[in-house]
This record gives C-alpha cells, sequence and structure tokens, in this order.
C-alpha cells in the first residue's frame, strides 16, 4: 500500500506491506460492495463512515478485548497519518 506524500505527516511517501490475509479481504470485499469506499456510510454508501461511528465500533472491540483506553490512545495516535 501507498500513502502518498501529501497525506502523510512527514511529508514522505510511505510504502506500507499488507497481509496477504487483509489483500485477500479487500479484494473480496471491493467485489461484493457497491461503494468505492472501504469503510462506507452505513447511511450513505457514497461518503465514507462517519469518525463517530469508527469510534463507537472501535470501543465496542476495545471492550471485547480487554484492551485499555490507555493503549488504544497510544495505537491511535501511532496509527494516525495525517
Amino acid at each position: 500500500m501507498c500513502i502518498p506524500k501529501t497525506k502523510s505527516k512527514n511529508g514522505k511517501t510511505l510504502y506500507i506491506g499488507l497481509a496477504d490475509k487483509l489483500i485477500e479481504v479487500l479484494q473480496t470485499r471491493k467485489l461484493c460492495s457497491k461503494s468505492e469506499w472501504v469503510l462506507p456510510s452505513v447511511k450513505d454508501n457514497s461518503k465514507h463512515i462517519s469518525s463517530s461511528t469508527m469510534h463507537r465500533a472501535w470501543a465496542k472491540i476495545r471492550k471485547k478485548a480487554g484492551i485499555q483506553n490507555e493503549q488504544y490512545m497510544i495505537l491511535e495516535e501511532r496509527l494516525k497519518l495525517g
């Protein structure tokens, strides 16, 4: 996966390797989806998922996985791209 320098924090193009299984899931999702987005909005698939919906989903996942809020904040900060 390539993130262009215009979208990265440090202004450099980022290349991120993806696991074969993830690539397979994304390709299958693309074939089955009518949206251009990987995570489309529930209400309008021509738009991406809202940040509030994403945060609620992450909260449920964290709770089930037993991840503390502090750990999540560190992970979230490391994953931010811009």
